[in-house]
């Protein structure tokens, strides 16, 4: 098979491909990870996660919750960073979440939060 072949043999498919620019929208097998940081104002603050053709409103604790689901944490399965990502997880992670919680705030995020939480006092 022609590198310019795809599976089902289009030559025509392909050369396309090859000439379109690669966005956020594209998934390229899980090759492309894009933080988009949007600062409205000092206390409205948003980041993005672009991630597999998919777009996640990312928080500060998503540090330990998305990032190890992106990133290989499994030292049994002996990718080559493994170890170093489960490593910064359990050791870095928490002062990174601390340090972001500080500074990512979004107040109509947390306006919106609050008129949904249920104080049982």
């Amino acid at each position: 098979k022609r590198a310019n072949e795809r599976e089902d043999g289009s030559k025509e498919t392909a050369d396309r491909l090859k000439k379109d620019n690669i966005n956020t929208t594209h998934h390229v097998k899980g090759g492309l990870i894009t933080f988009s940081f949007i600062a409205e104002e000092e206390d409205r603050i948003k980041v993005y996660l672009y991630f597999n053709g998919q777009l996640h409103h990312f928080m500060p604790e998503d540090v330990k919750l998305v990032l190890p689901k992106i990133f290989n944490v499994d030292p049994k399965q002996k990718a080559k960073y493994a170890e170093v990502n489960l490593e910064w997880i359990e050791n870095e992670a928490d002062k990174r979440v601390e340090s972001m919680q500080t500074k990512l705030k979004d107040k109509w995020l947390q306006a919106f939060q609050n008129s949904y939480y249920v104080n049982d006092k």
